[in-house]
């Protein structure tokens, strides 16, 4: 899928939906979407013995799962991998935003990434133990790869809202400080925002994410209200501007955007 700019950035930094911020011949990440979430789960099946299992459920229990970190202050949870290698996958992501970044190394020109996963309400509380978490992982992967390889993405989430559930699903609001705080988090350490790739219509269901860390390819398998709609991609700072209003649809006891005229 093509980065296409969809709003003015600021020229004192590089645009990232046009890839400026990556040396020539270095591969942006590509996103991959389906509406299948088992698709993308047997990718993740296939390849487990290199592949990352960043499992949301790690945050909610004392488990201990190599190479993945447990985020919780008070209620909110989320959970982040380490920098490796491996290819990484998550799932069970309903209104939980995930990021991935990715660099080159310098020794083996290998790829290495991490992946995390993350209840949007967690800044809307303490971002203490996130903020010292992600600054490590940034720091490593900007230490150990070459300036210009670098890429990030975040992805999924929703700002579907079950009608009077506020606290199980997120809100606008929410979602939007998320997006934004993490796109702060990537730019302060890497300078440059990370895009936001998220399908043209919000989604019911949960979503699953799997990231080929050597092809930088993330594949998303994504239940769509409307799957014939394109994929849209805009930065974290442009967040207000393509996040659309809420409207009640008319089959679902859900809030839907809206997004105005339908394409046919």
């Amino acid at each position: 899928m093509e980065r296409v700019q969809k709003a003015v950035t600021s020229e004192s930094q590089p645009n990232s939906l046009h890839s400026e911020h990556l040396a020539e011949g270095v591969k942006p990440i590509i996103a991959c979407f389906t509406e299948s979430v088992e698709e993308v789960r047997d990718r993740y099946l296939h390849s487990k013995d290199t592949t990352t299992y960043v499992d949301y459920e790690v945050a909610r229990d004392t488990r201990v799962v190599e190479g993945v970190t447990r985020l919780k202050d008070f209620s909110a949870i989320g959970c982040i991998s380490d920098v490796s290698d491996t290819n990484k996958y998550s799932d069970r992501f309903s209104n939980c935003v995930g990021l991935v970044v990715v660099g080159r190394l310098k020794e083996s020109q290998q790829n290495e990434s991490f992946m995390l996963h993350v209840q949007p309400d967690y800044f809307s509380r303490t971002t203490d133990m996130l903020e010292a978490e992600m600054a490590a992982r940034l720091k490593q992967i900007k230490a150990d790869c070459e300036e210009g390889t670098f890429d990030a993405a975040l992805f999924a989430g929703t700002i579907v809202e079950v009608a009077g559930d506020g606290s199980a699903h997120a809100s606008l609001e929410y979602y939007i400080s998320a997006i934004q705080q993490l796109g702060e988090e990537v730019q302060e350490s890497l300078a440059f925002e990370p895009v936001v790739i998220n399908a043209k219509d919000f989604h019911i269901g949960t979503t699953a994410a799997y990231f080929d860390t050597t092809e930088r390819r993330l594949y998303i398998g994504q239940p769509s209200i409307r799957p014939e709609q394109n994929q849209r991609q805009f930065l974290p700072s442009q967040a207000r501007d393509f996040t659309p209003k809420y409207e009640r649809h008319p089959f679902l006891d859900i809030k839907l955007p809206n997004m105005g005229p339908w394409e046919d």
